[in-house]
């Protein structure tokens, strides 16, 4: 065996005692583990109407800022699922974090196929929408209009 193929030998060994030891744990973890309770899911200081399109009406789903001196650095979730799903309770457990760091985080609505059926021009106008509203209202929000991030999953 030459010393390239013995080294690569070692490694897979290596690589997988640590597959074997990362199985034992989860393999050995407590039941009681299992039964935990949840945490809770945290709530939003605010929903705020920011558009009504074609009957439907948006909403904000604002985390407010807990610390610091406004104006705040703000930022913009938009849900995953495709265009088609989803909701803005998704990014409920990003935004309380970064509020009690000093951002105003918002979660933000927008119309979706399942329920709206509506396109993805729809939805991508409906996102847009959102941060001009949050842009135009900054003030009202203790936002920096010039310190706004958008975030978002898929």
């Amino acid at each position: 065996m030459t010393g390239a193929q013995k080294k690569l030998s070692r490694i897979r060994i290596e690589q997988s005692a640590s597959i074997a030891a990362v199985l034992a744990l989860i393999a050995t973890a407590s039941p009681a583990q299992d039964r935990q309770e949840p945490a809770p899911v945290p709530e939003p200081s605010a929903l705020i109407d920011y558009a009504t399109v074609e009957g439907v009406t948006l909403r904000a789903h604002v985390f407010e800022a807990r610390t610091g001196e406004p104006p705040h650095p703000a930022i913009l979730f938009y849900f995953g699922g495709g265009w088609t799903g989803g909701n803005p309770q998704q990014f409920y457990p990003f935004a309380e974090p970064l509020a009690e760091l000093g951002f105003v985080a918002i979660s933000m609505e927008y119309r979706v196929r399942s329920r709206h059926d509506s396109t993805v021009p729809d939805s991508m106008a409906d996102a847009f929408a959102a941060f001009r509203w949050a842009h135009e209202n900054a003030g009202e929000l203790g936002i920096d209009p010039e310190r706004i991030v958008v975030s978002g999953g898929s």
